[in-house]
């Protein structure tokens, strides 16, 4: 028996974006990548993880101290006083835990070695920055 069903208009959209978003990725597929897979999962599934990848391929690499709305430059460790130290410090975890960087395991640092590892180790890095 054949199957007569007509596609609705969303499937027919969802199978296009489907199209555009297999030829936006070709450029950056090699034989590493196979997408072969993914064809076993619904069309929308498909599409979100297809806009992911193309997401992840299109993003910026940039300093984490470049992923905030002004840079996030800090003082050296050693201006600073403890005090002054240990408010900075706290400040900007927030704003590394607001940008989704979680610090963990750094209990056995002290205030003063575990800024400088954001300032000398985190910050600069280069990294992806998605959206």
């Amino acid at each position: 028996m054949v199957n007569s069903r007509r596609p609705r208009a969303e499937e027919v959209e969802e199978l296009l974006l489907n199209a555009r978003l297999r030829d936006e990725l070709e450029p950056y597929l090699d034989e590493s990548v196979g997408l072969r897979s993914i064809r076993e999962l619904p069309t929308q599934v498909e599409n979100d993880y297809l806009a992911s990848m193309l997401a992840w391929e299109r993003a910026p690499v940039l300093p984490i101290s470049q992923w905030f709305g002004e840079s996030l430059d800090l003082e050296p460790p050693d201006a600073l006083d403890d005090k002054t130290l240990r408010e900075v410090l706290r400040c900007t975890i927030h704003k590394l835990y607001d940008a989704r960087i979680v610090l963990e395991f750094t209990e056995h640092l002290s205030d003063r070695r575990l800024y400088l590892v954001i300032f000398r180790d985190i910050l600069p890095s280069p990294e992806k920055k998605l959206d």
